[in-house]
């Protein structure tokens, strides 16, 4: 029985069957990248069980044939060149996969910094009785191609909460709609590291823009910058310098 496997295992044509397979894995995905973007080759091949199953059964098929066909021979030395290399590819592979991230770092000339932003995607929600707190983070691959359905149920404090996918808006931005008899919103354009933002604030409200609250008709803040709308226009009064 264990010979058996091992023959499987390490038979040449294992080794073909995983590179044919390897290979139209990564020509699938190069194709899925150029057209729905890099998260979804990442859901649907690189991070995928699948795959990284592919790649597990290829370094123990190549690392088999080293001892079955005796490569470590100097007259085999190309073949066992061969073979370390992708070895070393895939176990470099793993490491980055497992143990490294991802992200972006924004350093401006003549500055340091030692912040970076992942460029994974989470779900992080939190519930909040101000007595005790509950927080979930789910990481996911969020694409226009293909999401997988998941649903989340918790109990807090006796209560009943769900949560649920429901649907994929690529490249959603917030924006205001003009509807009859609707509120009135001011827009307010920053600038952040990613660019310009805008931000939307509802009369009556205070939102906060980093550290400093920003209000639009709402004077119950004494700290916050003040937009009142007037019969002649907007006035702003801010405790700080603007």
């Amino acid at each position: 029985m264990l010979n058996s496997i091992k023959n499987i295992l390490f038979s040449t044509k294992l080794t073909a069957i995983l590179l044919f397979v390897f290979a139209l894995a990564i020509g699938t995905a190069t194709f899925i990248e150029s057209h729905y973007g890099t998260t979804a080759s990442k859901a649907l091949v690189f991070n995928t069980k699948w795959f990284e199953m592919i790649l597990l059964l290829l370094t123990i098929n190549l690392i088999g044939n080293i001892f079955k066909y005796q490569l470590y021979r100097w007259e085999k030395a190309a073949t066992f060149l061969f073979h370390v290399a992708f070895i070393v590819i895939i176990i470099g592979a793993g490491i980055t996969r497992y143990i490294s991230f991802e992200g972006s770092m924004l350093i401006r000339e003549g500055e340091m910094s030692n912040t970076i932003v992942s460029s994974d995607n989470y779900l992080q929600f939190k519930v909040d009785d101000q007595k005790m707190q509950y927080t979930f983070d789910k990481k996911l691959y969020l694409n226009p191609l293909y999401n997988s359905k998941f649903s989340y149920n918790l109990n807090f404090e006796g209560n009943e909460i769900s949560v649920s996918y429901k649907d994929f808006i690529p490249n959603a931005i917030d924006t205001v709609v003009e509807a009859k008899n609707g509120k009135t919103i001011i827009e307010i354009v920053t600038v952040g590291q990613m660019g310009r933002i805008s931000r939307y604030i509802e009369s009556g409200q205070t939102k906060y823009f980093g550290n400093f609250p920003v209000s639009f008709n709402d004077n119950t803040m004494p700290e916050a910058i003040k937009i009142n709308e007037t019969d002649s226009g907007l006035t702003i009064l801010s405790p700080y310098e603007i």
